[in-house]
C-alpha cells in the first residue's frame, strides 16, 4: 500500500504548486553485485591478508528503490541456528547514492517485513524497543528540509506501506560525506545495529582540488552487525554490547585494499553502527608504526586547515574524510584501538582491515592539499552574530526506583511524543550549552542545521570544527554555534548511542 502521510502546510504548498520533487522517478539500484557474506563472530577468529577481497557497495545516480526485508542466515557457530536481519534488499549495507548541489534526491522505500507482532501504537512504553518492524528514512547530516515529502523522522512506514521520499538539495550544500538510516523511534537501534544503512555522497566542491581530484576514492561504511535479538537490559553497563561484537568495513571482515606503492587514496569514513565510538589507526603490519591519515572533511564539512593524525576518532554517525599518503611497499593493518573504558576493543577485533601495497606508480602523485578555501565550507559563526539567548541543554542518566535499566532523559525529562522541547526562530543564530551529567559518554546529534565547535570541556576537538555529531564527555560539556537557516519544521535531537535514543534520550524541536 502507498502510504500517503498527512501533508505538513508547507509540503501542501508545493504540491499545490507542482513541486518537480514530487514527479521524482525513484530509480531501483542497477547492476547489483550478487548478495554480500556477512562476518559473523566465529567466521574469522583471527584476521588474515587477504581472507577477504575489500570491495564497495554498488552505487545509484540521485536516487533509489529500497525494499525492507528479512535475510537469513545460518550461524556458524550453532549449525541449524538461524539468525534474521532486516535489511535493504536483503543486504547488509545499503547502495551508495551519489548526487549534486542543485539536484532532487530521491528514496523510495517499500516495507516488506511480516506485521507487528508488537504495534507501535499499543506499545505501553514508548521508550524502549517497541514496533520493530515500523520503519522510517533519515538523511544524516544533509541540509534538507524536514517535512514531508523530506527528511520527516517522525513518519512511520508499517508493514506493508510504502513512501517516495524526495529531497531537494540546495544549491549551496556542501560537498561531502552523508548517510541513511531509518529513525523510527523505538525501531532504530534493531534495524541499523542489523544492516539498515548506506552512503550519500554529494560530488562537487573539494573534489575538484589538486590532490584530491583523481585520486582513488573508497567508501567504508563502517558496522558491527548483530541479529534480531529481543534484548532486556538489567543496567546500563549491559548496554555495551556483546563481547563478540565483530567490525566490519562494508559488511567485510578485515578485507585486504591493494594499492600501488606512491599512490594517494581518498578514504570516506562512515561510522554506521549503533553503539561503539570507534578510534582508527593505520599501522605497518606486525608493529605499533602508525602512519598519519590527513582529515580534509569531518561529517561532509571541509576543514580549512589540514591537519595529520595518527589517529582518527568517530562517535557513531560520524564521517571523517581522510587522505592517505603514499605508502612504501609491504603490509598495513586498518587497527581499531581500545579506550580501555566504555568502547574498549577485544583482542580479536582490533584489525578491521588490512592495506597491500606494492609495484609503484610510474608518476609522481600530487602532493595532499594542507589547506582549503573556506567557500567549499561555510563561514565561521562569530559570537556578534549569535542573536538568541544562550540555551542550556543537559544530558543525564537515573536510576529508576523499581531497579533495572535506568532512564535515559534530556533536560530531565524522557522523550514524549508530540511534545515540543525546543522551539527555534528560522534565519536566526543561537549559541547552545550541552551538558552531560552522567559517568557514560553521549554523542549529541541534531538533524537539519549542523554546528560549529566553541569549546569542548576535554579539549579533544579544536574550536571552530564543524559537526552534526560530537561526543559529550562525562561531566563535562560541548558548547557550540549554529546558523538555523531556511527551513521550518519538526525534527529531533538525540544521542546518537541508539539505545540510549529509543529508551528516551532524544528531544523534540521545532523551527517557526
Amino acid at each position: 500500500m502507498k502510504l500517503t502521510p498527512q501533508p505538513t502546510r508547507r509540503s501542501l504548498l508545493a504540491m499545490l504548486a507542482g513541486s518537480s520533487a514530487m514527479a521524482l522517478s525513484i530509480a531501483p539500484v542497477l547492476a547489483k553485485e550478487p548478495m554480500r557474506p556477512l562476518s559473523i563472530p566465529g567466521v574469522q577468529a583471527i584476521p588474515k591478508v587477504g581472507v577477504v577481497e575489500f570491495s564497495q557497495p554498488p552505487e545509484v545516480r540521485d536516487s533509489v528503490s529500497l525494499k525492507v526485508v528479512f535475510r537469513e542466515e545460518e550461524n556458524p557457530e550453532k549449525p541449524g541456528e538461524i539468525l534474521r536481519y532486516r535489511t535493504y534488499d536483503g543486504e547488509f549495507v545499503g547502495p551508495t547514492i551519489r548526487t549534486t548541489p542543485g539536484t532532487t534526491m530521491g528514496i523510495g522505500v517499500d516495507n516488506d517485513l511480516p506485521p507487528e507482532a508488537d504495534a507501535h501504537d499499543s506499545h505501553q512504553n514508548m521508550n524502549e524497543p517497541h514496533g520493530l518492524n515500523t520503519t522510517n528514512m533519515h538523511t544524516h547530516g544533509l541540509w534538507v528540509s524536514p517535512e514531508l515529502p523530506a527528511d520527516y523522522v517522525l513518519l512511520r512506514i508499517k508493514p506493508g506501506e510504502s513512501y517516495d521520499h524526495s529531497y531537494p538539495i540546495p544549491k549551496e550544500h556542501v560537498a561531502g560525506t552523508f548517510w541513511y538510516h531509518p529513525h523510527k523511534h523505538g525501531s532504530v537501534e534493531a534495524q541499523v545495529a542489523q544492516g539498515m544503512a548506506g552512503a550519500i555522497i554529494i560530488e562537487g566542491g573539494i573534489d575538484e582540488l589538486p590532490g584530491i581530484k583523481g585520486t582513488t576514492e573508497r567508501v567504508m561504511v563502517i558496522q558491527q552487525p548483530k541479529p534480531e535479538k529481543i534484548e532486556r537490559f538489567e543496567s546500563a553497563a549491559q548496554i555495551a554490547g556483546a563481547p563478540n561484537k565483530v567490525t566490519t568495513i562494508n559488511t567485510l571482515h578485515a578485507p585486504t585494499l591493494r594499492q600501488r606503492s606512491g599512490a594517494v587514496e581518498r578514504w570516506r569514513l562512515i561510522a554506521a553502527n549503533y553503539h561503539d565510538f570507534l578510534h582508527i589507526q593505520l599501522r605497518r603490519l606486525g608493529t605499533t608504526d602508525t602512519i598519519d591519515l590527513h582529515p580534509i572533511a569531518f561529517d561532509g564539512i571541509p576543514v580549512q586547515q589540514v591537519v595529520p593524525v595518527s589517529t582518527v576518532d568517530l562517535a557513531p554517525g560520524n564521517r571523517v574524510d581522510v587522505m592517505v599518503p603514499p605508502l612504501q611497499p609491504g603490509s598495513y593493518e586498518i587497527y581499531k584501538v581500545g579506550d580501555h573504558g566504555q568502547f574498549d576493543a577485544e583482542a580479536e577485533d582490533e584489525t578491521i582491515g588490512f592495506v597491500e601495497v606494492g609495484a609503484p606508480l610510474d608518476e609522481v602523485a600530487a602532493p595532499i592539499p594542507t589547506d582549503i578555501p573556506v567557500e567549499f565550507s561555510h563561514p565561521e559563526i562569530l559570537k556578534e552574530e549569535v542573536d538568541r539567548p544562550l540555551r542550556t541543554v543537559t544530558y543525564s542518566m537515573k536510576d529508576r526506583p523499581e531497579g533495572g535499566l535506568p532512564m535515559f532523559l534530556i533536560d530531565d525529562k524522557e522523550f514524549k511524543e508530540g511534545r515540543v522541547d525546543q522551539l527555534l526562530d528560522v534565519d536566526s543564530v543561537e549559541e547552545w550549552l550541552i551538558k552531560n551529567e552522567s559517568d557514560f559518554m553521549h554523542p549529541f546529534h541534531i538533524h537539519v542545521n549542523p554546528f560549529q565547535i566553541v569549546e569542548i570541556s576535554d579539549g579533544s576537538i579544536p574550536p571552530g570544527r564543524w559537526l552534526d555529531t560530537v561526543p559529550l564527555p562525562p561531566h563535562g560539556f560541548v558548547r557550540m554555534r549554529t546558523r538555523i537557516q531556511r527551513f521550518t519544521g519538526q525534527f529531533v535531537q538525540h544521542c546518537h548511542i541508539l539505545l540510549h535514543e529509543d529508551h528516551g534520550m532524544m528531544q523534540l524541536i521545532e523551527i517557526k
